[in-house]
């Protein structure tokens, strides 16, 4: 069940290829403040960090959390992690 990752809206009209950098960078246009920006970024990193142990935590099958785990660990988390 590994999905491909294709960015399906451009992050902004110069770049099309997601990048954490990029979005930050964007959120102005959405009224957020850098520092508000940050703060959204470190909840969400917050949030799913840890998937792998709440998987095991509701129980989930090996074959279940192998099959989220690229929607999880790829280059775009380690970006977040570095910009935190």
């Amino acid at each position: 069940m590994d999905r491909a990752r294709t960015p399906k809206t451009a992050v902004t009209e110069e770049q099309e290829a997601p990048s954490v950098a990029a979005a930050l960078d964007a959120a102005s246009r959405f009224g957020l403040r850098p520092a508000e920006t940050k703060a959204i970024l470190r909840e969400v990193l917050a949030a799913v960090l840890d998937w792998r142990q709440t998987a095991r935590r509701l129980r989930l099958s090996s074959g279940s959390v192998a099959a989220y785990a690229s929607a999880f660990e790829h280059p775009l988390m380690e970006e977040a992690t570095r910009l935190v």
